[in-house]
Parts: structure tokens; sequence; C-alpha cells
């Protein structure tokens, strides 16, 4: 830049700056003393015609005609109101450096927990910043333990002898049957002006399913014409393990679902994110099922559709048949809510291909 240049957009700055400090505003009424309609403003175009010369001699005369214009039109719309509150909801919208938290010294030692295991599935855990998970943190619903956060359990055999496998759209005829008992449910909502839904994933893992749910329900309202993004859509997943839960609220997979790519953005590598406004809808919480009392978190909100699938090898019988009937209960639901439970261990209950026992409560 040349000398020429620089003093000038020097010499512009001044004469703002030196007119801005000249600017003194009332602190309560919207001032209309004469004094506040001319002298202010006279000070405003000075400023501006300052500034016009200077770009002038260091751009030519088109940044005076710039200038002079901009004075025009600031003097026509501003004209009698004051400045500061005009510029207070500008400041409001705009984020101030360092706003993004920290975490804490419990956030941090469950960070490294999580990073460990986002290690050991071979993801780069350099492109994830501290707001990135604060941002995951908030979303559990309660303060973050520790202890509470464990290892594994998306790729090792655990003391159960089961492999905790989880994948999107896992069994499609249940995911038939969903679609089939959402779409008038949805059809409905929307005719009596309930554009809300409810849907709950229990045993969730890295929230595969949940996010299958939202993909589910995203596509669904479009095809009916509805606008998502009008909809108040909450999926809840729950799992006993905060890791999983953490991992959901992220929102990192490797390998979508086929014909479901457009729900995904490019991510580190080879791995792909949900989009945002589906991560926004994913609400994920701990519950132990193994703890009767943790039950009643499924019915802090009536739910549509509720998922039970493949968590009886963790549960033993002393269990499953009380859950079972709580949930048949329906104190989780709103009426005409449906019950997807994976139920090889229940006789008597109508069975589809995929063992799935399906109950509109």
């Amino acid at each position: 830049m040349s000398r020429l240049a620089l003093a000038s957009l020097l010499l512009l700055s001044s004469s703002i700056a030196s007119a801005n400090s000249r600017l003194t505003l009332p602190s309560s009424k919207v001032p209309t003393a004469p004094r506040w309609e001319h002298r202010p403003w006279i000070e405003v175009k000075a400023a501006a015609v300052i500034g016009g010369l200077s770009l002038a001699t260091a751009a030519g005369w088109e940044g005076f005609a710039v200038a002079a214009a901009a004075t025009v039109l600031a003097t026509w719309k501003l004209r009698a109101r004051p400045i500061a509150p005009m510029a207070a909801p500008l400041a409001a919208a705009v984020p101030s450096p360092g706003a993004a938290r920290g975490l804490s010294a419990e956030e941090r030692q469950a960070r490294d927990v999580v990073f460990e295991e986002l290690r050991a599935l071979r993801f780069d855990t350099a492109s994830l910043s501290d707001a990135d998970l604060a941002a995951a943190f908030d979303r559990l619903g309660e303060p973050v333990d520790p202890r509470q956060f464990k290892r594994g359990q998306l790729r090792v055999i655990d003391e159960v002898g089961v492999i905790n496998k989880t994948e999107f759209f896992r069994d499609s005829p249940t995911w038939n049957e969903l679609r089939r008992r959402l779409e008038p449910m949805l059809a409905g909502r929307a005719a009596r002006g309930e554009r809300s839904l409810v849907l709950k994933s229990v045993g969730g893992s890295d929230g595969s399913e949940a996010y299958s749910l939202a993909m589910l329900a995203d596509d669904l309202l479009r095809a009916r014409g509805e606008d998502p993004g009008r909809w108040d859509v909450r999926i809840e997943v729950y799992d006993f393990n905060p890791t999983n839960s953490v991992l959901a609220a992220l929102g990192y997979y490797h390998r979508p679902p086929r014909d479901w790519e457009h729900y995904f953005e490019a991510g580190p590598g080879k791995w792909r994110r949900i989009r945002p406004e589906l991560r926004a809808w994913i609400y994920p919480r701990r519950l132990d099922l193994r703890s009767p009392s943790d039950w009643e978190r499924l019915a802090e909100r009536p739910g549509q559709a509720l998922l039970l699938r493949y968590v009886q090898p963790y549960l033993d019988a002393g269990v499953l048949t009380p859950l079972y009937g709580w949930l048949r209960a329906g104190r989780w639901t709103a009426p005409g809510g449906a019950l997807f439970v994976h139920t090889p261990w229940r006789r008597g209950l109508f069975l589809n291909e995929a063992a799935e026992a399906v109950e509109v409560l």
C-alpha cells in the first residue's frame, strides 16, 4: 500500500473517531430538541466529507461520491434518532470473541474418555475443539460425572457376552412399519395445528437409531409439503453410558446409509457428520434400565413412538417383565403412541419379520 493511501485511511479513521468522540447522546428518552436534530449530524456529515476526500485521494473521486451518497441516506433514515439504541440490537446479534465456554475439570476428565473411544475408532480428535465438546456435554441435560463415562461400548464384547452393535435403519421391516404408522399421525397433527413430535430411542448406543428416526421424520414431513424447520421435533436417545450419549450429540459416522447421504456433511478424513438441523433434534439422556426409578425419565415428555430394541441380553427376566408392564401402561406416551419392542423373550404378541412387537397404546 502506498504512503499516500495509508495516510488517507488514517485520516478517514481519525475523522470518524473525532466525530464520534464529540457525539453525546441522551441517556433516556428519544430526543426531540433542535440541537439533537442538527449538531450531531453536522459533525457526522463533516466526518463523511473529510473521509470522502481521503478516499478520493487514495482511490479516485468515486470514493467521495460513495461517501456523499451514504451521508444523504444516513441523514434521511436516521435523522433525530439516537444511535446507541439502534446499535444495541446489532451488537447483541454479533457473537463476542471467546463467548464459547471452556470445559470444567469434570468435563475434561470425561473428554479424555470420549477421545480414547474416538481414537480407537480412528477418528482424528484434533479436529474437535473444547467448544465442540462443551456443546455436546450441554445436550446431556445434567452435570457431567466422569465416573459414569466408560470405554469400549461400541467395539468389544462386554461383561454379558454380547456385542453392542448399532447401525442406521437396522431391520428394515421395523422401519417400514414405523413409517406406515407415522404418516397418518403426522397428517393428523398438522391438520390440528400441532406441529410437534416426540420420539424415543431406548438403548440408543451411539445414536444411529435416533438419527434414523430424525431422517425418517424429516423425509415424511417433506413428502407432505411441510417445512421441518417449523416443527418442534424432539428425539430422545437413552443409554446407560454417557460416552455413547456424547458420541450421539457429536453426530460423526463413518458410513452414511445408502439413499440417505444428503443428510450428512463432510467431516474429518472419511468421516461424515449429520447435518446441524437434525443434530438439533437429538436429546441424549442417561438411563439405566436396571433401575426402575430411572424409568420415570421416559415419562417426562409424552411421545408418539418408543423403540426398545436389542437390550434384553443386558437385562434379566426380573427386570424385563416389570419394565414391559410399565411401558404398556403408557405413562410415556401420548394417546395413539406406538411401542416398538424387540421381544423374542415374550409370547402372545404379534411379531413381524424382525421379531418386533408393535403395540398401539
